[in-house]
């Protein structure tokens, strides 16, 4: 498979296994009559709690993932090239640097779109709705970002 194919069967995947993810954070809240916009709990600070710890997820486990699929020759690493060449190649610092790089604007759009929508509470299907949009939207832009990262980082390995 050619890079530009992984990194759209990437983008495509974490749509699945974040929207899983994005289910698994919300469902402690599934007895609530209503989640309430604003506050704690609530769908700001659920979304807040939620775009920093999937950016990051993201990043550890598709990272684990891409090596997997290079060593079984599902893909080929990458010559590091700019703006590659500057980035992390350890998960864990890649992850400390990227994921608020990712998380802060995902977060703040959200917030802003929870905010216009106007609504001071939602029930839950309405919030689980939101909160699987909003981490299938955030796993389709990370992910592709952190495989091409992954891949140019094998690249320069010796």
């Amino acid at each position: 498979m050619n890079t530009k194919q992984y990194l759209a069967y990437q983008a495509f995947g974490s749509v699945f296994v974040n929207s899983a993810i994005g289910l698994g954070f919300a469902w402690p809240l599934r007895h609530e009559a209503h989640i309430d916009s604003w506050g704690y709990p609530s769908m700001a600070s659920d979304t807040l709690i939620s775009g920093f710890l999937l950016s990051v997820l993201t990043i550890v486990i598709g990272s684990l993932f891409v090596r997997l699929d290079v060593r079984l020759g599902r893909v080929e690493p990458l010559v590091q090239t700019k703006p590659w060449a500057s980035a992390p190649i350890g998960v864990w610092k890649r992850a400390a640097i990227f994921g608020p790089i990712f998380a802060i604007p995902s977060v703040l759009i959200a917030l802003a779109v929870l905010g216009a929508m106007g609504q001071p509470h939602l029930t839950f299907g309405a919030f689980l709705l939101f909160k699987v949009v909003f981490t299938a939207v955030l796993g389709m832009v990370v992910t592709p970002f952190n495989a091409h990262a992954v891949l140019a980082g094998y690249g320069s390995q010796p």
